[in-house]
This record gives C-alpha cells, sequence and structure tokens, in this order.
C-alpha cells in the first residue's frame, strides 16, 4: 500500500480544525449552562464564535477523504484496523463520559453505573463523540469508498454533486423532494469534496480566483453573524440555515477554506516544522476527545461563568481548554496502552 507523505498545509489544515472544533464546544457548553442567566448580547457572542467555527468538522473529514481516497487500495483488512482504533478509544472514553454524567446527574457513585458500556453502544455519552460514531460508519465502507478513485474526477466531482444537493443545499433553504436519496450523509460529501478539492487545486479554472474566493468567504461569515443577530438578540429566524454542518453555507466554507489552505505547496512549512505545532497535530485526536473532559470540569465542578466578560472571555478560555487537552493528552500517550490508539 502506497504510504502518503504528509503534506504541510494539510497539517496546518489540522491544526486550526482543532482549534476550531474546541471553540465549538466553548460558544455550546456555556450557553447551555449559563446562557438563561446571560443578557442576549452576551448569548449573541458565545452563539457567533460557535457558529463561526462550524467548519473545523467538515473540514476534519475532508481531511479523512483527502488521504484515505489517495491511497492506492484500501482492503477491509485495512479497514477495520482503522474501525478498531476509533471502536476503542470510543468504548474507553466514551464510558468514562458516560459514568462522570451519571455522577453529575445524582453526585453519587450508584449501581447505574453499570450502564456505562450500554450507553456507549446505545450512543447516550457526551454527544461531542458523535464524530468518532461517524467514523466508525465511514470505515464500515471505506473500501468502497477508496475504490472510487478509480473513477474519472469529473464522475466522482458528479457524484458529489448529487450528495451535496439532497443533503445540504435541500435542506438549507427548507426544499422539499419526493426523491427518496439512499446517502443520506452530508459526511460522505465532505469525504469526497475533500479529494476533489485536494486534486482540483492547481486547476486552470481555479487561478486567479482568490479574491473572489476570499469575498464570498467574508459574505457567508457576514450572514451567519446576521443569522445569529436575529436568531439571539431579536428572537427571529430569516428561514435559510446558515451554520449547521448540513448547511450550504458550511460547505460553502469549507471547501474555500480548505481550497485557500492547500492551493500553495510550502506556505506552512517553516510554521509546521514548529516542534510545538508539531505535537500538536500528533494529539488532535486526544485534544478533541478529552477536551470536553476539560470543559465539564470547568463548567460542572468549578462553576466558572465567563459569559458576562464576552468575547474577552471565550478567547483565553479557549486557550486554557485547548492547552490542558493539549497536556493530558501528552501524558496519555506515554502509557503503552493508549500510544497506539490515541
Amino acid at each position: 500500500m502506497m504510504v502518503v507523505k504528509k503534506d504541510n498545509n494539510i497539517e496546518f489544515l489540522r491544526f486550526i480544525a482543532t482549534v476550531g472544533v474546541v471553540f465549538v464546544h466553548i460558544g455550546i457548553c456555556w450557553i447551555s449552562s449559563f446562557g438563561k442567566t446571560a443578557s442576549p448580547l452576551q448569548n449573541f457572542q458565545f452563539s457567533t464564535i460557535q457558529h463561526c467555527m462550524f467548519w473545523a468538522v467538515p473540514v476534519f473529514m475532508m481531511i479523512t477523504g483527502s488521504l484515505m481516497m489517495q491511497k492506492k487500495e484500501i482492503t477491509y483488512h485495512t479497514a477495520f484496523k482503522y474501525f478498531k482504533r476509533i471502536a476503542v478509544l470510543l468504548i474507553l472514553f466514551g464510558t468514562v463520559f458516560s459514568w462522570m454524567e451519571l455522577y453529575f446527574k445524582d453526585h453519587e457513585i450508584s449501581s447505574t453505573l453499570i450502564w456505562g458500556v450500554l450507553n456507549v453502544l446505545e450512543g447516550n455519552t457526551w454527544k461531542h463523540l458523535w464524530y468518532l460514531y461517524m467514523l466508525l460508519g465511514i470505515y464500515l465502507v471505506l473500501p468502497v469508498l477508496n475504490g472510487m478513485n478509480k473513477m474519472p474526477m469529473k464522475e466522482i466531482g458528479l457524484m458529489t454533486v448529487v450528495i451535496l444537493v439532497f443533503n445540504s443545499l435541500l435542506p438549507t433553504f427548507q426544499l422539499e423532494c419526493g426523491i427518496a436519496f439512499p446517502i443520506a450523509s452530508i459526511y460522505v460529501g465532505y469525504f469526497f469534496m475533500g479529494y476533489l478539492v485536494l486534486k482540483a487545486k492547481d486547476c486552470s479554472f481555479m487561478k486567479g480566483k482568490t479574491l473572489i474566493a476570499l469575498v464570498i468567504l467574508l459574505f457567508t461569515f457576514i450572514l451567519l453573524v446576521g443569522d445569529r443577530y436575529f436568531s439571539v438578540v431579536k428572537g427571529e429566524k430569516i428561514g435559510v440555515d446558515c451554520s449547521s454542518y448540513v448547511s450550504a453555507f458550511t460547505v460553502l466554507q469549507s471547501a474555500i477554506v480548505f481550497w485557500l489552505l492547500t492551493k500553495r505547496a510550502g506556505c506552512f512549512d517553516r510554521f509546521c516544522a514548529m516542534w510545538l505545532i508539531k505535537r500538536f497535530n500528533r494529539c488532535s485526536l486526544g485534544i478533541y476527545i478529552i477536551h470536553m473532559l476539560w470543559i465539564n470540569l470547568i463548567i460542572k465542578v468549578l462553576h466558572i461563568n465567563i459569559m458576562p466578560y464576552g468575547i474577552l472571555g471565550i478567547i483565553p478560555m479557549g486557550i486554557i481548554v485547548f492547552l490542558l487537552a493539549w497536556v493530558t493528552t501528552e501524558g496519555m500517550i506515554r502509557l503503552p496502552i493508549l500510544r497506539r490508539y490515541l
């Protein structure tokens, strides 16, 4: 099997996507815990930060697709190795998180803790682990997805467009369609889109379009901020899904961010060569899993409310949570039993 050399543009994307995910959960968790006692302006700031970072998870999926589709061949034997790694992490951390949530609710250690593993199997653990469940589904069909790299790029592109139309464009504008589309996952679309954008980054059609792409990206963020203002401050809906993982605007943001940051080789070589960035990226999966542990401890044990500080509370708290998750992951990968999985 062909070994794909690390691309520093992809590594930079991995870094900023990891940071973005942390800020998504900083926003949503403090709103969930303290939003009712906060002012509309405070809720607006936290909600805006959360929704402006929604591109982070799709970019993770696009990175996965770009890397997996470049591999010459992936058999089910290989796919099972990927599957086993995520399944072990999900059972291990999902069970611990499920136990913690049960303890937070009852404030005592009881026989209900034995249901922790069952909760994981049913998907009833901390919600951010949905991404690991989704990865398991992707890995179950990975040989099929990877096998499509033998198709002409045009065919893969047309299939991706069809997936995005049914799973993103129609839901974004709340349009109904009588066709029962069988691939009901936007993440398959992101998977293929990462591969397509990476392959098309140097095509003649895209040359000279950087300014246009930046203008479109800016427009989507302005629209998103406006949506948050009307929704959170005014209590009104604009009737368009501007900021979910299935939103056509999130698809557009993710594609543009991915293209802009991968289109020029060598741009991030010096940055990604830094020891600290290498360690952050080595621990990116662990940071994704563990950062919610620290958020829950800060909120549910320490009862720290940063909402009165608005943006001045969001940024330092995001940095603190990111660093705590990184240090924790660095400690865990020193354990032989965890090193091979994290």
